[in-house]
């Protein structure tokens, strides 16, 4: 699974939750393609009053038994946001598909839907804007590399189509030799 506690996406959503620089505590926040969960267990310990745990893969299933998982809190295997009701969500957090495995990816797997689709960034961008409350926050890593800057922009305007861009803010950022990881929140247009 994905999303452990040591990449650098990781780190900085866990570090931006458990520093209180982003703040959870009473809000109903899903985990987006959840991975491990990590995100969302900081959440719990800094008082969520809802986390959901959602991912493509079913691994995740294993949350549930997690000695940590409170019993209102939910784990869903789902493509996105499907299936959840407009407007339900605080606070939402997703780590973007970098495109960045250097490995080959078996293109029966799961992986290649994820990792190589640009088309589920767009998608996330849309189905994030309509679960998410009014004025609620959504938080994403985004890997920028050099020779992609174009998609970056075009990630830009499609979040304008959802969300107050005057409102973007950079929490975190490290900088890598073909790119930067940016870890950004927006708040949705009220």
């Amino acid at each position: 699974m994905f999303n452990p506690y040591g990449g650098i996406a990781a780190q900085a959503f866990m570090s931006g939750v458990l520093s209180g620089i982003l703040d959870v505590q009473g809000k109903r926040v899903l985990d987006l393609g959840c991975g491990a969960g990590v995100i969302g267990f900081c959440c719990i310990l800094k008082q969520s009053q809802k986390v959901l745990f959602s991912d493509l893969h079913p691994n995740i299933g294993e949350i549930k038994n997690h000695p940590l998982m409170p019993s209102q809190d939910q784990v869903k295997v789902q493509d996105l946001c499907a299936g959840e009701a407009e407007e339900t969500y605080d606070t939402i957090f997703m780590p973007f598909p970098s495109r960045s495995i250097e490995r080959p990816i078996d293109p029966e797997s799961y992986e290649m839907g994820i990792l190589r689709n640009d088309d589920i960034v767009f998608r996330a961008i849309s189905d994030v804007g309509k679960v998410l409350a009014p004025s609620g926050e959504f938080v994403f890593f985004y890997r920028v590399f050099n020779d992609q800057f174009p998609l970056y922009l075009e990630v830009t305007s499609h979040l304008a189509k959802y969300f107050d861009l005057s409102t973007l803010k950079l929490l975190w950022y490290v900088g890598e030799a073909s790119g930067h990881g940016l870890l950004l929140s927006v708040k949705k247009s009220a």
